[in-house]
Parts: C-alpha cells; structure tokens; sequence
C-alpha cells in the first residue's frame, strides 16, 4: 500500500514554485467519491491518502 499527503503528492505533480495542494485535495475528494481513494489516517493536520484497490 503506498501512502501520500497532499503535500507530498503536490510536490510531485506540480511546479516546483507552485503550492499545488487545494487541486491536489479537490482531486483526491473526487476519487473517494467514485471509490478510488480513501483517507488513512493524518499526519499533523493533513490527511494520508491512498488509492484503493477497486
């Protein structure tokens, strides 16, 4: 199972001087919608999201 923040994910798909975690979260909230994602837990304040297996 592979884990991420949103943080951590945004820093992976975005510019390096872009804070890309608001598209990141409004993305992963539309893959839990469709079952896709599911939080797991927080790290500080931020969410740790995975993808599910479905």
């Amino acid at each position: 199972m592979r884990i991420a923040t949103a943080r951590q994910l945004a820093q992976v798909i975005t510019a390096a001087d872009a804070d890309g975690r608001s598209s990141v979260r409004r993305a992963m909230r539309k893959l839990e919608e469709q079952g896709l994602a599911e939080t797991n837990g927080k790290h500080g304040k931020e969410l740790i999201w995975n993808l599910t297996r479905r």
